[in-house]
């Protein structure tokens, strides 16, 4: 197996969550009649994916798309010649892929794998904007030293995706706002039960405030 394959393998493993488990000292990772048993995790991840077959199985490779359907809500729109992956009607990657006519590995495979590390990519980024908004959030709320207590690559907190957390800060804000009508992005959000939204209004706007009255004192 070339040095590509082995790293698109261990790309896939990681995203299907495939962990070794341990006994008696040992290491092992078993999936679709493939068992890999080793010393250490790292050297059953990578024996594992040394022998994977999602680069020339369709019955490997099919719970991935599964998967990344499920998860993502993308689909690998796939013809004979050509296959792209759609969001919406939107192709995510700009990129098209080989389509069923050519060997898994030259096409879905690698669509897959292109598609597995956009998403780390993009998924890495999204965590790092939940992170500091949540912290902004958080500076608002007056729960900020609880951060002291947590690591630095999560957030403690969840305003990005409870209700329960996030109404207090809503009607905080609305209570300080003199003119409701800049609320009104806030107000059709919680109309459509919509916290991603609302959530971004929030962090929007305690930016802006911070920033203007960073100004203000300069």
């Amino acid at each position: 197996m070339n040095k590509e394959i082995l790293e698109g393998n261990k790309l896939i493993v990681a995203f299907m969550e495939l962990k070794p488990t341990e006994w008696r000292g040992m290491y092992s990772i078993s999936h679709n009649h493939c068992t890999c048993r080793e010393s250490t995790p790292e050297k059953a991840l990578d024996g594992f994916a040394s022998i994977a077959k999602y680069h020339e199985s369709w019955d490997w490779l099919m719970p991935v798309l599964t998967k990344i359907g499920n998860d993502t809500g993308h689909e690998l729109v796939i013809h004979a010649e050509t296959s792209y992956w759609n969001q919406f009607g939107d192709n995510s990657l700009i990129t098209d892929f080989l389509g069923y006519e050519y060997p898994l590995q030259d096409g879905i495979w690698r669509a897959v794998v292109e598609f597995i590390k956009w998403y780390n990519e993009n998924n890495k980024t999204m965590k790092k904007k939940i992170l500091e908004g949540n912290r902004l959030i958080a500076e608002f709320d007056g729960r900020i030293n609880e951060l002291c207590h947590h690591n630095n690559t999560s957030s403690p907190y969840d305003y990005d995706k409870s209700w329960d957390w996030l109404m207090p800060v809503v009607g905080k804000i609305s209570s300080n706002c003199e003119e409701p009508e800049e609320l009104d992005g806030l107000k059709y959000a919680l109309l459509s039960d919509d916290i991603e939204t609302a959530w971004e209004f929030i962090v929007d706007r305690l930016k802006f405030k911070t920033n203007d009255n960073a100004r203000i004192n300069h």
